[in-house]
């Protein structure tokens, strides 16, 4: 992999998000090294990253999201190391001869000589050897241009330290530190195609990730509101965030793909509730008969049936917004529907639905619903709502039909 590094040192260097750099690698041809970082770390690859500025090449040696070893220009990384505890006052210049003359009489590596020497902590050398690192990559970040290659799987160096920098960490504390001073009226264009879709946190917002990227009150926003029941916009107006922090807090969160963002809503309180409802529900209608199935009373009159189905369908059918949601939710979706067609196949049918109700109720039940139809409708004519009267009528005969019954019907012009 190859590509070409520009980058003018704003805010725009941090584009595109995550889920346009994994849509679409052509970016990567000609990005900034912060979406070329991003890249890496989303696909957790393992290689050997070579960067050449106008003065300096760099290597970097990245595995499973983290930067394990940094090469920079000719100097090796224990003498880089040896400059920065020098320069930093942790040690001695005549010190480190000591040292150095230390490791070569017993044949030790400097590294291990230093440790071993009590002259400085091994602290101080874990932080200079991760200050080494961390110098190394904002360096990169905010190089003009640069012509860099990936080499994949490439071998790893016969020195290694015992620091490493995770890559998705270190993006945090960047695009953190590159948005300081910026507000929401600056990011919210950034945001825009994304406003519409509702955010749910993604696999990479570990609990780890969790801990080390968000502050106490993004945390409350993220586990209260932000389950995918909510657009953007709306996870916007109800933060307990000011316009700002919320604003800043999304577009890292997207930048570096810890929120996904769905096209329709997930239920409140998240896939796995919903999926408890969903074997709740079809626990339940499985025991039910075929109108409570369709959640039409016995009583109802036919034309209440087909449109308690399509809305059943819209709900539980193959288009329905939350079938999609996870396998489980497809399958209880299917089940629940093959539930609800098999009384509708009945229901629907004018036959099969007088046979079925009589059989279900028998005919003390029917006639006692029939009669009370009827007296219903007697009342509604009587006061002039005659359509609703027509309506209960129909009812009244469709359950036991009588000539009484329908010489009224007549007499209103039904």
């Amino acid at each position: 992999m190859n590509g070409r590094i520009t980058q003018d040192g704003s805010v725009n260097d941090l584009f595109p998000p995550a889920v346009e750099i994994a849509a679409n690698e052509e970016f990567l041809k000609n990005s900034s090294f912060f979406a070329l970082l991003n890249y890496l770390n989303l696909r957790k690859l393992n290689g050997r990253l070579s960067i050449t500025t106008q003065s300096l090449e760099y290597s970097l040696f990245i595995q499973l999201g983290a930067v394990i070893a940094v090469e920079k220009g000719n100097v090796s990384q224990d003498e880089a190391l040896v400059a920065r505890l020098v320069r930093t006052g942790a040690i001695k210049l005549e010190d480190i001869e000591k040292i150095r003359k230390t490791a070569v009489d017993s044949g030790k590596p400097l590294m291990m000589a230093m440790y071993e020497s009590g002259l400085i902590s091994p602290r101080s050398i874990v932080d200079a050897m991760r200050a080494n690192k961390e110098e190394a990559i904002l360096e990169l970040l905010f190089a003009k241009s640069a012509d860099y290659s990936f080499e994949k799987n490439a071998p790893l160096p016969k020195k290694l330290d015992p620091v490493k920098i995770e890559i998705g960490m270190f993006l945090v504390k960047h695009i953190r530190e590159r948005t300081k001073n910026i507000f929401a009226k600056d990011i919210e264009p950034f945001l825009k195609n994304f406003t519409g879709k509702y955010p749910v946190k993604s696999a990479l917002l570990t609990p780890l990730m969790e801990s080390v990227a968000l502050m106490d009150k993004e945390k409350r926003v993220m586990n209260d509101i932000v389950d995918g029941s909510l657009t953007l916009k709306e996870v916007f107006a109800i933060s307990i965030l000011s316009r700002n922090l919320t604003a800043k807090m999304f577009l890292m969160l997207t930048l570096l793909g810890l929120v996904e963002y769905r096209d329709r809503p997930i239920p409140k309180g998240g896939i796995e509730v919903y999926e408890k409802e969903l074997e709740t529900t079809y626990n339940r209608i499985k025991g039910e008969d075929y109108f409570l199935r369709l959640a039409v009373h016995w009583t109802a009159h036919p034309d209440k049936v087909a449109p308690a189905f399509e809305s059943l369908q819209k709900k539980y059918g193959k288009n329905s917004p939350t079938r999609g949601l996870s396998p489980v939710c497809a399958d209880l979706h299917d089940k629940i529907m093959a539930l609800i067609e098999e009384a509708y196949a009945v229901i629907a049918n004018t036959q099969r639905r007088k046979e079925y109700r009589a059989e279900l109720l028998g005919h003390a039940k029917l006639k006692f619903g029939a009669e009370f139809l009827y007296k219903q409708a007697h009342l509604n004519i009587f006061r002039g709502e005659i359509e609703k009267g027509r309506k209960l009528l129909e009812s009244a005969i469709d359950i036991m039909p009588s000539d009484e019954y329908m010489r009224l019907l007549r007499q209103i012009g039904g």
